[in-house]
């Protein structure tokens, strides 16, 4: 299996080719193609550290090309669409993309975006943890060494970034964390960005690890400054 860095998905024709020679020029690894079927043959067939995936390709949407990729992959995954509603931005997070990008987009911000996800993924993947493999609280056991998470004692589907966050919201548990901590240390950004990205993973999260998400037992909203796991 041939390994590279990115994989553009992007039906016009010119702006993949010049996205791709700027990101081939800054010393990334790029294949590109312009439909969603094609997409999915070249990742089955070859390793790639991310994806930037356009939304609306010909043959098959981006969400859906998404979907099908994490049924079996956790490669991170950057949106690039003309689409600007929250309503859009939101459905390509919550479905499980890193990131989402709107057109028009500046080639040095989708590089600074690439490498931050590249590098967090990676860096988190590498790193080995001295303290705890497992963790448990509720129903729910937490496995840090295989990045699995069961409820009732069934293996369930979080997204690599879903995973991380809350990763490290255990790792420091009982401590008040700020949005802005948060965000950096997940997605590697200095700023919130377009939309607020981390509320919609925490509301997820909730969602999976709570009894009742609008009362949350564990990942508690403090008002006008961040999160803390309480256990």
């Amino acid at each position: 299996m041939e390994q590279w860095d990115v994989l553009i998905v992007e039906d016009d024709e010119s702006l993949l080719l010049v996205t791709r020679d700027f990101l081939e020029d800054n010393g990334l690894k790029v294949k590109i193609c312009s439909s969603g079927s094609s997409a999915l043959g070249l990742i089955k067939k070859n390793d790639f550290k991310l994806v930037v995936l356009d939304i609306n390709l010909p043959d098959i949407i981006g969400f859906e090309v998404c979907n099908i990729i994490r049924k079996t992959s956790k490669v991170p995954i950057i949106f690039l669409s003309a689409r600007i509603s929250d309503k859009d931005k939101v459905t390509g997070l919550e479905i499980g993309g890193d990131d989402y990008i709107s057109k028009p987009y500046s080639l040095n911000e989708l590089l600074y975006r690439i490498k931050a996800q590249i590098r967090r993924k990676y860096d988190y993947d590498a790193k080995v943890n001295e303290n705890f493999d497992l963790f448990s609280f509720g129903q729910i056991t937490v496995n840090f060494s295989s990045r699995k998470i069961l409820i009732n004692g069934i293996e369930k589907d979080f997204p690599a970034k879903e995973f991380e966050l809350l990763t490290y919201l255990i790792k420091n548990k009982n401590k008040s964390i700020s949005k802005e901590t948060l965000y950096n240390e997940i997605w590697g950004f200095n700023s919130l960005g377009e939309i607020n990205t981390l509320s919609v993973h925490i509301r997820r999260l909730r969602e999976k690890v709570e009894k009742n998400p609008s009362r949350p037992e564990f990942i508690k909203t403090i008002w006008a400054f961040g999160f803390r796991f309480e256990v």
